[in-house]
């Protein structure tokens, strides 16, 4: 089975799709409902199904019980913005002239208005708010509900094909994001914790540099210089364990991401992640790079390097670990409830005995079933068929014309 989406020929010039091989389809074969059997494949669906075969352009796949001519290739750049099966891109993109003879609706899909299949997108003229375009689009879905009874009550809006895509992920992508900034935080103050230890255990060290010429402003760049050289190690390491747990992570997530959410390790990731921990180690280690260069240097010195933490350098250690553990606390409530809730979910009585139960799903092609009656004859002996399957106490298919 594979999952084919019907656009038009400006869909190509909207994403800035390009053949990698042969050519995309155009206005010449999109003119007459059901006369152009032609199809353009994927990259993905090119290699999987074909092998990368060249001479697969020009030669004639069954569709639907109907045969069409691959036209081209589409580049490995491209990504399928809406996605098909199981949230996996689509193999094919067919003109939208043909979508009756591959929908088990037949030709009504272009003609009958009840048939809300088709979506919209487009680019913004220069100088066009997303405003304006929203407001203009709301005014034709107001002058469509005239025209007839079945627009009625529908309107039209206008949002970024970003939002759209990511609309089923982004909830869980923010939770996800907020754990990883706690975690952060975590990390940072626990780090600034350490650098204050640290620097109380080099007083001595830094009054003989003070004594030797070196002004207060030389020894705050020093201690700033190596907390930044400490968060850039740690962000490079962290860039490295990364690369090596995203295929085994990547493996554990169902295959329900939308084909444009493209989840990989490149250049851009590599400068967040070098921007975040240098950032952190700019500001996690002022702090005590401050709390040093604010010290009283001679009489540190004229204590005989003895490092005596001060009332203030306790409370300000005192304070890094009390705002550790609140967020620790923070993050540890919030992952007990979301666990808590993910059970609660699993087990909720869904209203029908579930275990046991599988189901599946059947595309019947309209050049073989063409009408409801048809479909329904089909569902009645494919119930039949799968009740004879040994180990299956019953079976029942449903389908258009069978409830």
């Amino acid at each position: 089975q594979v999952s084919a989406l019907v656009a038009d020929p400006e869909y190509f010039e909207v994403f800035s799709a390009e053949a990698a091989r042969g050519r995309l389809f155009d206005v010449s074969d999109y003119r007459v409902p059901g006369g152009h059997p032609v199809a353009v494949l994927t990259h993905d669906a090119w290699a999987r199904l074909f092998g990368q075969d060249p001479s697969i352009v020009g030669a004639s796949v069954d569709l639907g019980g109907l045969p069409f001519t691959i036209l081209g290739v589409l580049s490995e750049t491209y990504r399928d913005p809406y996605g098909g099966a199981n949230g996996a891109g689509n193999d094919l993109v067919i003109p939208a002239m043909m979508a009756g003879q591959v929908d088990p609706r037949g030709d009504d899909i272009l003609t009958v208005r009840r048939w809300r299949t088709f979506g919209a997108v487009g680019k913004l003229s220069a100088g066009v708010t997303r405003e304006a375009a929203d407001a203009d689009l709301k005014r034709v879905a107001a002058q469509l509900e005239g025209v007839d009874a079945v627009n009625r009550g529908m309107t039209a809006g206008v949002r970024p094909l970003n939002a759209a895509a990511l609309a089923g992920i982004r909830g869980p992508a923010l939770t996800l994001l907020g754990g990883a900034i706690v975690l952060l935080l975590i990390a940072c103050f626990n780090v600034a914790n350490l650098l204050l230890v640290r620097g109380a255990a080099r007083e001595h060290e830094l009054a003989l540099q003070f004594a030797l010429g070196a002004g207060r402003g030389r020894l705050l760049r020093l201690l700033a210089v190596e907390s930044l050289v400490l968060a850039l190690l740690g962000g490079l390491l962290g860039v490295g364990l990364a690369s090596l747990a995203l295929p085994t992570l990547l493996g554990l997530i169902p295959n329900q991401l939308p084909p444009t959410v493209d989840v990989r390790m490149d250049l851009p990731v590599l400068f967040v992640a070098l921007g975040v921990s240098l950032t952190a180690g700019l500001v996690f280690g002022l702090v005590p790079a401050i709390r040093q260069g604010g010290r009283d240097l001679r009489s540190a010195l004229s204590g005989g390097g003895r490092s005596v933490g001060s009332r203030r350098g306790e409370r300000v250690r005192s304070g890094l670990i009390v705002f550790e553990m609140a967020t620790a606390t923070v993050l540890l409530v919030a992952s007990a409830l979301l666990v808590r809730g993910f059970q609660e979910i699993r087990s909720a009585d869904a209203g029908f005995e579930s275990e046991n139960v599988l189901t599946l799903r059947v595309n019947l092609p309209p050049a073989t079933y063409a009408d409801g009656e048809a479909m329904a004859r089909a569902a009645i002996e494919l119930g039949e068929r799968l009740s004879d399957v040994p180990g299956a106490e019953w079976a029942h298919a449903w389908g258009p014309g069978r409830p």
